[in-house]
């Protein structure tokens, strides 16, 4: 992740979170366990700012989740 701040909450649940940065970018993930910050113009920022519960957080983490295969570190 850059080095960056959370703004504005898109979701914010006790589970998954996803929002704004102060450097434009978007951050979402499983609160307390790894965020995954993108820029405004990933392929899956419309997705992120569409969100608008956990479940679609979720969603949206587990398929990054997958086409890594890997832990986000």
């Amino acid at each position: 992740m850059k080095d960056s701040h959370t703004t504005t909450f898109i979701v914010d649940t006790p589970d998954y979170f996803a929002a704004h940065t102060d450097n434009g970018e978007l951050r979402f993930g499983l609160v307390g366990v790894a965020a995954i910050q993108i820029p405004a113009d990933h392929a899956a920022a419309e997705s992120v700012l569409a969100s608008t519960t956990s479940d679609d957080v979720e969603a949206i983490f587990d398929a990054f989740m997958d086409d890594t295969n890997q832990p986000i570190k």
